[in-house]
């Protein structure tokens, strides 16, 4: 059951009769007065707070809805809203909506367990039904449920066999079980069905490599990253495959990913290593920089850092004192 973490003891024995709802009841004027109040950091406590008075507001249901959806990568407070949702308020769209988001945090067990009571709702709409079948078979497949995962994607695809996304997870789950063919099969599919998909790219990228075509592999990759430069397994198989030679290019697709990404420990030091090789010392110190200021606790950072300004230093003396040819 629900616990009293989300929902304060001092309000634990408030009744639908004896309390004032101050938030529901003014809540419209609230939003005509104060617009901005909704993108601030104010709105996931002024959401729990709403919530606990009157948690099946149709108003408060919609902005709760809006809000996750728009904003669960940006804090932890999503989970909060949206388990008082599916719980206070376990309608159809509540449970796909909690679903999602245990889906996209890998819980992928509690995800199962929302979705299974959607279906108990007994949706009548197909896209609802897909929706549902289709993060099942995520969700199975992070389990390594692998006969789960396909028999819930093979519902999905009875109701929309034209999903590139599905294709995709398809493709994705015949990498699992290592069968190549399906692999091309369904990565070809989805890219029929929407040349823009970077994730298909991604997976096409995959089986050429599997081939042995490193040429068309990274071609494969980097159309995914000039599509979706945020595509992080293309952006670490680009590093992976990508030839010595070609360092400086691998630079600008890693830095494309941190000017959307600002904080990726992994992918930082990933840019700071190529930096290195391409003896651009500056620049890895910036990037270096930027890791200390937003993990200062983080002791490996400084000491990397220091190492860094060594290195820097002594190329720059070798440089100044490395005699220059005529031209």
């Amino acid at each position: 059951m629900f616990n009293e973490k989300i929902i304060p003891q001092t309000r634990s024995n408030y009744s639908n009769s004896n309390v004032t709802r101050p938030y529901p009841n003014h809540v419209d004027s609230v939003e005509q007065s104060h617009p901005s109040i909704f993108t601030t950091k104010i709105t996931p406590t002024f959401m729990v707070h709403a919530l606990n008075f009157d948690p099946s507001h149709p108003w408060l249901l919609k902005l709760c809805l809006s809000w996750i959806k728009s904003y669960y990568h940006e804090s932890n407070a999503h989970l909060k809203i949206a388990s008082l949702l599916a719980h206070t308020a376990p309608t159809l769209t509540n449970l796909v909506t909690y679903g999602k988001i245990l889906d996209q945090k890998n819980m992928c067990l509690e995800a199962i367990n929302f979705f299974e009571q959607a279906l108990l709702k007994k949706p009548k709409e197909d896209k609802i039904l897909f929706e549902i079948y289709n993060f099942l078979g995520n969700a199975y497949l992070k389990l390594l449920d692998y006969e789960s995962a396909e028999e819930n994607y093979h519902k999905a695809f009875t109701i929309n066999p034209h999903s590139s996304q599905l294709n995709v997870n398809l493709g994705t789950l015949a990498i699992h079980k290592n069968d190549w063919y399906r692999v091309q099969y369904y990565f070809r599919e989805a890219l029929k069905l929407d040349l823009k998909n970077d994730k298909a790219w991604t997976g096409l990228a995959m089986y050429h490599h599997y081939l042995g075509d490193l040429e068309l592999a990274i071609a494969s990759v980097k159309k995914a990253l000039d599509i979706n430069p945020s595509n992080r397994p293309a952006l670490l198989l680009l590093a992976q495959w990508n030839s010595s030679s070609k360092i400086q290019e691998t630079i600008n697709y890693i830095a494309r990913y941190l000017d959307e990404n600002h904080f990726d420990e992994e992918i930082s030091i990933l840019f700071i290593h190529f930096c290195v090789r391409n003896q651009d010392f500056d620049l890895a110190e910036i990037e270096m920089e930027k890791l200390v200021c937003l993990n200062p606790k983080n002791i490996k950072y400084y000491e990397m850092y220091q190492e860094l300004q060594e290195a820097n230093n002594e190329s720059k003396r070798i440089s100044k004192n490395c005699p220059r040819t005529n031209t």
